[in-house]
């Protein structure tokens, strides 16, 4: 597993980056929750600009989460490691990642 890691430094910090932002969002305020996920009329009229990022890392509860970091794993990490035939490698993949 950690030589996967080595190999997929944009990979593991999303899934990080995903997994500490969810955690702290469901354990605290109902209204950080409410300023970070992307509601399209606020993102017109207020200019909420930064909810199209941070809304793709927060989710729901704890099984949403588990549900879409095990589907991430096995997607996205052999996506983009070096070593293996057909990966994008880091470069791409980040595009790819923040175009989606």
């Amino acid at each position: 597993m950690f030589e996967t890691l080595q190999g997929t430094p944009v990979a593991a910090v999303i899934m990080g980056v995903t997994i500490l932002t969810s955690l702290l969002v469901m354990n605290s305020r109902q209204d950080l929750y409410r300023a970070l996920i992307l509601h399209p009329w606020s993102l017109v009229r207020e200019k909420t600009w930064h909810t199209l990022i941070t809304s793709g890392l927060i989710h729901g509860d704890v099984g949403h989460l588990l549900f879409n970091m095990f589907t991430f794993y096995f997607f996205a990490f052999p996506l983009e490691h070096s070593d293996q035939f057909r990966s994008m490698g880091s470069w791409r993949f980040a595009v790819l990642y923040i175009v989606s």
